[in-house]
């Protein structure tokens, strides 16, 4: 609608032949993407965990509450670690994931601003993310 958008998006990165090397790894967290080999997820703030495997679905939603203010907020849930030296898959490896975001944005429209504050239960801590501007 006018004053409604979804936001939704799936993530699944597994490396077929783990080798151990931390450059191989994905690097999780963030609300926005910031470099490859990194998947979005709110509630940890960039990079903050690294693993060979994770596979994730976040939705939200952004409302236009009056004029340029939005009111955005996110939840995603994911698992991670999964993959081996010897398996793709090993069940047994299997990590939980939850987080989740509230956040309000502004758009000047040469420069669009949001300020988010991220929760995940598995780290037990509240950040605060900035965002000035558009990444180029």
């Amino acid at each position: 609608s006018k004053k409604l958008t979804s936001i939704h998006s799936i993530s699944i990165y597994a490396q077929r032949e783990y080798t151990g090397l931390l450059f191989d790894n994905v690097f999780v967290g963030g609300i926005q993407l910031m470099f490859n080999n990194q998947a979005v997820f709110a509630g940890l703030k960039d990079g903050q965990l690294t693993s060979s495997s994770f596979s994730s679905i976040q939705l939200g939603a952004q409302y236009k509450a009056i004029s340029e203010l939005y009111i955005i907020g996110r939840i995603n849930g994911g698992i991670y670690g999964y993959t081996t030296k010897e398996m793709i898959f090993d069940q047994e490896k299997i990590s939980g994931l939850l987080g989740g975001s509230l956040g309000l944005g502004y758009n000047l429209s040469a420069m669009p601003m949001e300020f988010t504050v991220m929760y995940s239960p598995q780290v037990e801590k509240v950040y605060g993310h900035v965002r000035l501007g558009f990444l180029f």
